[in-house]
């Protein structure tokens, strides 16, 4: 059974009678449908992330290797000067740093294209919109692409100071690497339906991000500090940690992983339900 059949049920429920008499707003089914078939489909993700990679590199000596190249000259550049400052061994803070850093910018660099993909007009006015969503397909492709370039530079902080990570670690971290990208392709297909309605949106995102950073254990590590408030109830704290938790501490929970899995399914659900609703006004708005 296809999703067309799923959606199918939720029409004889008069599940969508139900939204637009309490919201007055419909799910366009033929949206939902072809979305969630763009989204299954590996291909799309491995050939846009090839056209954009050629895109942004293609005309340059080193190609990619300039990314993983400049964030090792900022990670070990900046690593030993902060690891004085906050007085850890440079064996113990340059790998924390490396992979906070490295899932900030995947972060970071997300969340302004998806936020101002649609604020301005594009070629995107003459797209279908009913298959809108493979440009944000784009995005993440490129950016998961680089995310693992860099994650090369964090492997060999690992090497170079000796760092070790058992193999059920790797398994932990794997699969919340998986789940943070889910979590923020999640939000960005949100912020990219406001950010074409509200042409504020990018600001208010770049602006946001920059204040969450200062609060986010990336330059600084959780036990460097004695106010844990200060990230305790920082949601993007727990999404890094997916990731960094397993390499840096060996630390991982089952069900903080469950839990962690059960939300970013809700985010999803949410997101498609939104995108269903109002991807059809993104080329009017656009307009």
């Amino acid at each position: 059974m296809n999703a067309y059949h799923y959606i199918k049920v939720i029409y004889n429920m008069k599940f969508n009678d139900k939204i637009h008499n309490l919201l007055g707003l419909r799910l366009n089914i033929e949206t939902f449908n072809a979305s969630l078939k763009e989204l299954l489909k590996l291909n799309n993700y491995s050939s846009f992330a090839r056209t954009e990679i050629l895109i942004m590199f293609g005309a340059t000596t080193l190609g990619v290797l300039w990314q993983p190249l400049t964030v090792s000259v900022i990670v070990f550049g900046v690593g030993f000067i902060f690891s004085s400052l906050f007085n850890i061994p440079s064996k113990e803070y340059i790998p924390f740093f490396a992979i906070s850093l490295v899932l900030w910018q995947f972060l970071v660099a997300n969340m302004n294209e998806f936020s101002s993909k649609f604020s301005r007009p594009g070629e995107y006015l003459n797209f279908p919109y009913p298959k809108l969503i493979l440009y944000l397909i784009s995005i993440i492709s490129k950016n998961t692409f680089i995310l693992i370039l860099n994650l090369s530079v964090v492997l060999g902080t690992f090497i170079i100071t000796g760092h070790k990570v058992s193999f059920l670690s790797w398994l932990f971290a794997i699969y919340g690497l998986f789940l943070y990208v889910l979590f923020i392709f999640g939000v960005g297909v949100v912020i990219s339906i406001l950010g074409s309605r509200f042409s504020d949106i990018p600001n208010i995102v770049q602006n946001f991000i920059q204040i969450m950073f200062y609060i986010t254990p990336v330059m600084w590590t959780p036990n460097s500090i004695n106010k844990n408030w200060v990230y305790e109830y920082n949601p993007l704290y727990y999404a890094l940690s997916l990731v960094r938790d397993p390499l840096i501490y060996q630390s991982f929970s089952s069900l903080f992983y469950i839990i962690s899995s059960c939300l970013i399914l809700l985010i999803w659900i949410f997101a498609l339900l939104f995108w269903s609703m109002f991807a059809w006004r993104i080329n009017y708005h656009g307009k």
